[in-house]
């Protein structure tokens, strides 16, 4: 315990980080459209987390199938809906890619 202590004590001294940075980054999706919502993938660095404030509930309708194929996560709180309106499939993560949809809807 003792030692645990001191090289946290020293580390503090010496102005090195005692604890790893956050790995995740966030956007916020401002324009809740596809234009909005393609630029902000676009945007987003690799393991970002991409948020919505549309101002309450709100539907993106896309005009072809989002492809994520890069580790990113799509958080809509419960109050994004995605889709297509009947167009085609409305998202698409290809094999192996790490994409993450949370709180969202995806709807014909």
């Amino acid at each position: 315990m003792h030692r645990i202590l001191a090289v946290l004590l020293l580390a503090a001294l010496l102005g090195l980080p005692t604890r790893p940075a956050a790995a995740l980054t966030e956007k916020t999706v401002m324009l809740c459209n596809e234009t909005g919502l393609l630029a902000e993938i676009a945007a987003a660095p690799d393991n970002t987390t991409v948020r919505f404030d549309c101002g309450g509930p709100a539907t993106i309708v896309l005009s072809q199938t989002l492809v994520l194929a890069r580790p990113l996560r799509l958080d809509g709180d419960g109050l994004i809906t995605l889709s297509t309106a009947g167009a085609g499939r409305v998202v698409h993560v290809p094999p192996g890619a790490a994409a993450e949809l949370v709180d969202l809807t995806i709807a014909d």
